[in-house]
């Protein structure tokens, strides 16, 4: 795959981090209640609300994009070639696209990379996103456009 594909961000993907802070959902925003999971085309997400009345997303830094495929296509070539795409995309590149849309005064969300802990606030949640790694973002209000 690699010879044809190319090596894009394959090390980036798989290097591990140090000092990744957890998120406090006790006390972050005046405290983070998890309302429902939520996700797109790859990337699964819980929303939360927070305690001064805002919403959040966290996004899992995991990525399938063969979620969208036929569960059978998913065992072929076709499904690793579609998981492998992955590697093209930086995995920390929202941190980096944010402060580029700062500089040129475009509103956006701005993502905060976090581990979720293992709390007992997640609920129903907790086995699935415990000790996921992801990105916080605050939701806008109002209007999308």
């Amino acid at each position: 795959k690699e010879f044809f594909l190319g090596k894009h961000y394959r090390t980036s993907w798989g290097k591990e981090m140090d000092n990744i802070p957890y998120l406090n959902l006790d006390s972050l925003y005046g405290g983070l209640t998890p309302t429902k999971k939520g996700g797109g085309a790859q990337t699964v997400s819980l929303k939360f609300k927070s305690g001064d009345g805002q919403s959040f997303a966290f996004r899992s830094l995991e990525k399938d994009p063969t979620k969208i495929i036929d569960k059978e296509l998913k065992k072929t070539w076709y499904g690793d070639i579609r998981e492998d795409f992955s590697a093209h995309h930086h995995p920390y590149g929202s941190l980096v696209v944010s402060r580029l849309l700062d500089e040129l005064g475009i509103p956006h969300s701005n993502p905060q990379l976090f581990l979720m802990p293992d709390h007992p606030k997640l609920g129903v949640f907790r086995k699935e996103f415990e000790g996921s790694l992801g990105f916080l973002e605050i939701k806008p209000k109002g209007k999308k456009l």
